[in-house]
Order: C-alpha cells, then structure tokens, then sequence
C-alpha cells in the first residue's frame, strides 16, 4: 500500500528459490496479485547473475523456466526477468517460443556483441543495458537503436547509485522503445537517500509515478562535496 501511495505503478519481485518444488515465490507473486489487482507485476528471477572472482551460482534449466513462466503468465505479470543464464541464447530461443510471457534481460550482459547475439538468437522481448555495465551511454543507446530497429523494447537496469541511474535515465529518455523506468528501491535500506548518498539532491519519482531526467549540465545532478570528502577518508 506504500508503495502505490508514493506513485509506484509497478512492482518488480525478486524471485530467490532455485528449487522448484517449494513453490514459495510464486506463491508470494499470487499473494500480492490477489491482494493489489491494479498494479502491475515484474518477476525477476536473477539467474542471470555473474560476476568474475564470486564462482558460477546456479541455474533453472529450460523445463523449470518454462514451467515458472506458465504459472506467471496466469498471473498477468509484465515479464519475467532472467529466468537463464546471461549467455544461453538458445535456451531463451527455446523458452521465448514455448511461453506466452515477455522475456527480459541483459543487465549483466557486456558491450554490442552480447546484445547482438541476444537479438539475432530472438532470445528477449525487452533488453536492459546499463549504463554503467553496458559499456557506456553511447554503448546503451546503440543497443536500444538496434533493438528499436527489430521491433523489441528496452527497460534499462538501474541498480547502481544515483550517478548509474541519471546516466540510464538520459538513455531512457532518447529512446521511444523505453517504456518502462526501473527506480531502486527497497526499504529499509535501499532508499533514494541512501542510494544518491553522494549527491546534494536523490533523486525520486512524482505522485504520479514519473520520473525526469535530469536537467542539469552532465548527466543532470549535483555532487555532494562534503559528502565525497567524509566518505573517501571513511
């Protein structure tokens, strides 16, 4: 309910089982269908998660994937996030196929070539480049050209700071395939205060769940000096 009366018009869920049988995520996912029927739903599964020097973290296969996206799809959600690893192309082929949910990823996923392989293998219907791990807002803005041409839509990953995310805001904004803006947030502890600790002003959606870019020289937003200083002797 807080959630809808800050503006949110959205709500991503964070899917953490990897075994199928205890069920709980989805069932979390039908609680808040049932109890919020007028706001819309993400599921992210994270099986997409990989980072050099942390090992290789498991993954669904294709017949779990499919049969989580089957019980979403009755559930209205929006997409499914992730739901395989970053570089199975073919396995999200397969899966983009057999399902009749949208299918997003790519906030891991590195530089054109990835994403190329990602939109020849037909493997996403919503691409999220990052700025900030994409290779760059000019790198980003490519990716959702390319995307455009092919007819697919992009929801840039934003799950950084308030830097990360007024550099995806400005890809956002040149972009007529960006339908949806990604805020983090998650209280108690990842607020925007805590998020855009660094900047003199964090940045926040309005009442009608809209965000600006912003304005100012650069990327839009002002430094905290004083905020640099304490936290680089810290």
């Amino acid at each position: 309910e807080q959630i809808q009366k800050l503006g949110f018009r959205a709500v991503k869920l964070r899917f953490h089982s990897l075994d199928w049988r205890e069920d709980v995520d989805v069932k979390v996912a039908r609680a808040v269908r049932e109890h919020f029927p007028k706001i819309e739903l993400i599921v992210d599964a994270n099986m997409g998660w990989r980072v050099a020097g942390l090992g290789e973290a498991p993954h669904w296969d294709l017949a779990t994937a499919q049969r989580v996206a089957e019980e979403l799809k009755e559930l209205g959600v929006l997409w499914l996030e992730e739901p395989l690893d970053k570089h199975d192309y073919r396995g999200y082929r397969l899966l983009r196929q057999r399902v009749g949910i949208a299918l997003a990823g790519g906030e891991m996923n590195s530089d054109l070539h990835e994403f190329r392989e990602l939109i020849l293998n037909q493997s996403l219907d919503i691409l999220q480049p990052d700025a900030t791990l994409s290779g760059g807002i000019l790198t980003a803005k490519k990716i959702a050209a390319i995307a455009e041409a092919f007819g697919l839509r992009i929801a840039p990953h934003t799950w950084t700071n308030g830097l990360g995310l007024a550099a995806n805001l400005h890809v956002m904004g040149a972009c007529p395939n960006c339908e949806w803006a990604e805020f983090p947030y998650e209280p108690p502890g990842w607020t925007p205060q805590a998020r855009d600790f660094f900047l003199k002003k964090p940045l926040m959606i309005d009442p009608d769940g809209y965000i600006s870019v912003p304005s100012g020289p650069g990327l839009g937003v002002e430094l905290d000096d004083e905020a640099l200083v304490r936290y680089a002797k810290g």
